[in-house]
Parts: structure tokens; C-alpha cells; sequence
């Protein structure tokens, strides 16, 4: 199929568009895809600048322009950081936390680890998740009026909690 604007190259850019239910349909060649601001949106942005906004990167922790932000103990930069890619004590952590979040994100997948853990460590762990789940399911509970279910739960979270503090 020809490029319906140059009818020379073979079409690869197929565009639908659908406006008021009005549906039109373009065939063009890369060159003239590239070169054509016909396809405009409600605020009569080009398709291309549509297509770099949905590029561009909307993961950015609210801070990454803001090179300024320092920590109060070290003295290291938003800025020092992103060049070393290495923060310089503790309080660093509490400083650019909402920056590390993301990148963790990025390049983990998740904020928690989920690797293996020392044996005490995994008890510790698997008991401090199922006090949350059980608190949750107490709400839950408390919220539908099912009191005997609430007293259990009440009662095993008590017992998961004194375990936790002989434990400690």
C-alpha cells in the first residue's frame, strides 16, 4: 500500500483517529509520519508531541530538579548523588528518600526485599505480617459486626505480639 500524502514510499504508519465518532483513518510513510502535524488533539497538540509526552518519564520523584536539597549531617547534594550514585552516611536515606524510592522502583520492581533473610530475621518478618493482616482483618470485622470473629482475632494478635516481645 502507497503513502496516501506522497504516493511514492510504502505506507508502515497506520493512524486511526476518531473524532466526534468520526472516524478517519491516514496510510503514510515513515518520512511523511515524521514530517505531518495534521493529527491534532482537544488542545490542538500535534500527534507527534503526544506520542513524546507519553515518552517521557513520569516516574520522577518530586525532587530530581531540585538539585539543592542537602543532608544536614553530611553535607552531600541531590546533585553529588546523582554524579556517585553513592550516598554519604545514614541520614542520607531520611534526606533523598522519596529519589531512592524511585529508583529502587525502577530497578527492583519493589521497595521490599523479597531475597532470602537470616532464619531469625524470616520469623521476625513473617510475624510482624501477619500481625498487620490479622489488624486488618479486625477492622474488617469490627466494621461488618461479627464480634465473635473480632474477639478471636483480637485474641490472636495479643498472643503475636507477646511472642514478639519475649523475642526481644
Amino acid at each position: 500500500m502507497k503513502c496516501e500524502k506522497c504516493h511514492k514510499n510504502e505506507a508502515t504508519v497506520f493512524v486511526t483517529q476518531i473524532i466526534n465518532g468520526e472516524k478517519i483513518e491516514m496510510h503514510l510513510c515513515e518520512q511523511c509520519a515524521k514530517e505531518s502535524d495534521t493529527f491534532f488533539f482537544d488542545k490542538n497538540e500535534s500527534f507527534q508531541k503526544f506520542l513524546s509526552g507519553l515518552l517521557e518519564n513520569t516516574n520522577r520523584p518530586p525532587n530530581v530538579k531540585n538539585a539543592s536539597i542537602s543532608c544536614p549531617t553530611c553535607g552531600m547534594t541531590l546533585a553529588d548523588f546523582r554524579k556517585t550514585s553513592k550516598l554519604g552516611c545514614a541520614d542520607c536515606y531520611d534526606t533523598f528518600k522519596d529519589y531512592l524510592e524511585v529508583i529502587m522502583k525502577r530497578i527492583q520492581s519493589s521497595t521490599q526485599h523479597t531475597g532470602k533473610r537470616p532464619g531469625k530475621l524470616d520469623i521476625d518478618l513473617k510475624r510482624d505480617n501477619m500481625i498487620r493482616q490479622l489488624d486488618s482483618e479486625l477492622k474488617i470485622a469490627i466494621m461488618e459486626e461479627d464480634f465473635e470473629r473480632a474477639a478471636e482475632l483480637r485474641d490472636k494478635l495479643k498472643e503475636l505480639r507477646e511472642e514478639g516481645e519475649k523475642d526481644e
